[in-house]
């Protein structure tokens, strides 16, 4: 791999990470992607941590769904009786 293409994919990196902290997490992925490229680490690693942050991204989304599905599902019974 070239070292212009590393640079450019860190780049990219650092772009997509800088984010808010994901609802109910207790560490921000985002500081452990940024402190990885900061450090060098090895592509697979960062490939491996995406993966991590995207599970992650997922999970808060469901999360949020079901909260929402939720409180619609009690604001209809309301209506309804």
């Amino acid at each position: 791999m070239s070292n212009e293409t590393n640079t450019t994919e860190k780049q990219t990196v650092l772009q997509t990470v800088r984010e808010p902290q994901l609802p109910g997490s207790s560490t921000d992925i985002g500081q452990i992607l940024m402190r990885a490229v900061e450090s060098n680490v090895p592509i697979e690693t960062l490939e491996r941590l995406m993966a991590l942050r995207k599970q992650l991204k997922e999970e808060a989304a469901r999360d949020a769904f079901y909260d929402a599905m939720s409180q619609c599902s009690f604001l209809l019974f309301r209506l309804v009786n």
